[in-house]
C-alpha cells in the first residue's frame, strides 16, 4: 500500500497599518469611542487591542475634566511581532456658561407665550 501525503500551505497576509480612530477634542461630560484598526484581518488573524484592554475599541461616557492628559495606544500582534501605534492624549474642551446667562435664557422663554 502506498501512502499518499497531503501537502497544506499556509498564506500568510499581513494586517496592514495599525491605526487609531478617536476624536481630537472631547467636550466635558460628552461620550466617545476610542477604536483600534487594520486595513484588513490578516491571515493567520492579527490580534488588536486598545492598551490596557481586552478589546479594540472603548466607550467613554460622561469623560471628567479630570480625563484632560488621559493617554490612549493601540497594540497589533501578528506572526510573532506586535506593532504599536504612538499615544493619543485626550484633550478636554472646558465650556462654561456662567449662571446668569443661562437664567435670562430661561426667564426670556418662560415669559413668551409663543413657546
Amino acid at each position: 500500500m502506498s501512502a499518499r501525503h497531503l501537502e497544506l500551505s499556509t498564506v500568510m497576509t499581513s494586517p496592514g497599518d495599525l491605526s487609531m480612530f478617536c476624536p481630537r477634542v472631547v467636550l466635558e461630560g460628552s461620550s466617545f469611542v476610542v477604536a483600534c484598526e487594520t486595513e484588513t484581518v490578516g491571515s493567520p488573524t492579527a490580534i488588536v487591542r486598545l492598551e490596557g484592554e481586552k478589546d479594540r475599541q472603548k466607550v467613554i461616557s460622561s469623560v471628567p475634566r479630570t480625563a484632560n492628559g488621559t493617554q490612549f495606544r493601540c497594540h497589533v500582534t501578528w506572526g510573532g511581532d506586535t506593532n504599536s501605534t504612538s499615544n493619543y492624549t485626550l484633550l478636554i474642551d472646558i465650556c462654561v456658561l456662567p449662571h446668569r446667562h443661562l437664567l435670562v435664557v430661561q426667564s426670556e422663554l418662560s415669559l413668551s407665550p409663543y413657546y
